[in-house]
């Protein structure tokens, strides 16, 4: 029996090791020399220079969400009248909103609530990512946005359910077999 318990607890830690173990885990593949994006780690500043599209820098950053998923926020900042397209790993997940007026502000939470300047929020899968973005609308010589990331919730793989599951269940078979031969 106690082989067995012994056996539970190390199969329950080897699941939930793989399942949780990639929250805030080395980003992007080792040496890549992307920048770090910190999960929950508040807003981090991109740049451009003129033209369209235009890429960003630092960049592409990356993140590694582990079993957890997660959402990415973009904002234009300072003068309004920009417009990002953001991608993940090569492949576009989406623009950011078209702002309406110009304005200016250097308060981020405010340009990214504020419909006068570009903005939007893009739904992260678990695992790891790398995010870069281009100036797709860009009525200015240069520019500066932000972006930041926050975990959501945990995803939890059925298989790995299942097994969980299946133990507990094969655990009670086993105490009420032992309470039965008593």
């Amino acid at each position: 029996m106690k082989k067995l318990l012994l056996v539970l607890v190390m199969l329950l830690g080897f699941l939930g090791g793989s399942v949780y173990g990639g929250i805030n885990a080395a980003p992007g593949s080792a040496g890549s020399g992307d920048p770090p994006l910190p999960i929950g780690g508040g807003w981090h500043q991109f740049d451009w220079g003129a033209g369209t599209p235009a890429a960003t820098s630092p960049g592409p950053w990356t993140f590694d969400l582990g079993a957890f998923t997660g959402i990415l926020d973009v904002t234009d900042v300072f003068l309004a009248g920009d417009v990002f397209e953001v991608f993940d790993s090569g492949g576009s997940i989406g623009l950011t909103s078209v702002p309406s007026t110009d304005n200016w502000t250097n308060n981020i939470d405010f340009a990214f609530a504020d419909p006068r300047w570009s903005s939007g929020s893009f739904a992260m899968g678990p695992g790891a990512h790398s995010i870069s973005i281009n100036t797709v609308q860009n009525p200015y010589d240069y520019g500066s946005g932000y972006l930041r990331v926050n975990q959501g919730e945990p995803v939890i793989p059925e298989p790995a359910s299942l097994v969980v599951w299946g133990l507990l269940a094969g655990l009670g078979l086993i105490v009420v077999h032992r309470k039965m031969k008593k």
